[in-house]
């Protein structure tokens, strides 16, 4: 999975998990080293266990979306990166990807 193919997965997850007229927000910063995208919505959300064990547990039964994050974030730790995140139920999503920078 490339860099393109991640973040279309996690922009997916963010906006299907999106309530109707909410906005997905995205930073970008570069600290330490680091380049840093955050991303969030105001959604629907899932209690925190269950999106935690999507995004790094070994369950195998997850949901096609949780087990594409969690695809994401193996690549992300594949480029000595980092993929991490927590959901609320009734507020949204909200997801950090950092990646070392090659500078």
């Amino acid at each position: 999975m490339g860099a393109k193919r991640t973040l279309e997965v996690i922009f997916h997850y963010l906006a299907a998990d999106a309530a109707e007229h909410s906005a997905l927000v995205v930073s970008l910063a570069e600290e330490e080293g680091l380049a840093r995208i955050v991303m969030s919505n105001t959604g629907f959300g899932v209690p925190d266990a269950i999106f935690q064990e999507g995004l790094s547990g070994m369950e195998a039964h997850v949901s096609s979306e949780l087990g594409g994050l969690r695809n994401a974030a193996h690549w992300a730790k594949e480029w000595q990166g980092t993929l991490y995140g927590r959901s609320e139920v009734g507020t949204g999503t909200r997801l950090e990807l950092q990646l070392r920078l090659f500078v």
